[in-house]
C-alpha cells in the first residue's frame, strides 16, 4: 500500500495572504504558491523531502488564484481574478527557467473571474474557466510564452475547475 504522512510544515505567508494553489515546476526543484491578498506567487525550493521558501516573491496581477505549469516546467501561468468586478482579470506568464523567475507576459482575457486553468499535455493550449462570465476560453501558448486567444469560447454555467483528459 501507499502511505501519506506529514513530513514538515512550510509557512508560505500570513493566514490572511490567502494561499490558494500550489504547483511543482522546473523538474520538481521548485514549487509555486499563489497568494491572493498579496498579489504574488511565491517560490519554494524543493530538495528531495525538504521544502522551504526560496526568498522569491513574484508580483503578478490582482488576486492570483489558479495556477498551471507547462509540461516543460519552464512556464507557469497564474489566473488573476481581479476584484471580482471584471475590471482586471488577467493571466500572468511566469518564466521559471530565468534567474530569478519572473513574469514575462500578462494577458487581459476580458472576462470575469478566471478561476481554473488547464494546459494541454502537449503544452500548446491553455483553457481558462471563467466563473462569473460563464464560459471557458482557449488560448494558444507560443514558444516564447506569449498567449494568443483563439476566439474559441464554450459557454457553461459557472465553470471553476478544468482539466484535460488523457484518454
Amino acid at each position: 500500500g501507499k502511505t501519506v504522512r506529514v513530513l514538515d510544515k512550510v509557512t508560505v505567508g500570513k493566514p490572511d495572504s490567502l494561499p490558494s494553489h500550489v504547483e511543482f515546476a522546473a523538474d520538481d526543484k521548485i514549487a509555486l504558491v499563489t497568494r491572493q491578498n498579496e498579489h504574488q506567487v511565491i517560490v519554494l525550493s524543493v530538495d528531495g523531502q525538504t521544502v522551504k521558501p526560496a526568498g522569491r516573491e513574484i508580483s503578478v496581477g490582482i488576486r492570483p488564484y489558479a495556477l498551471a505549469v507547462h509540461p516543460s516546467g519552464r512556464l507557469a501561468i497564474s489566473a488573476n481574478v481581479g476584484r471580482g468586478s471584471g475590471d482586471n482579470d488577467t493571466l500572468s506568464v511566469i518564466d521559471t527557467s530565468r534567474t530569478p523567475a519572473r513574469v514575462v507576459n500578462t494577458v487581459d482575457i476580458g472576462t470575469e473571474v478566471p478561476e481554473g486553468l488547464a494546459i494541454s499535455p502537449d503544452g500548446r493550449w491553455l483553457l481558462a474557466a471563467n466563473m462569473r462570465a460563464h464560459h471557458i476560453v482557449t488560448l494558444r501558448i507560443e514558444e516564447t510564452g506569449q498567449l494568443t486567444p483563439t476566439g474559441a469560447v464554450l459557454g457553461l454555467p459557472s465553470p471553476s475547475c478544468i482539466k484535460f483528459w488523457r484518454g
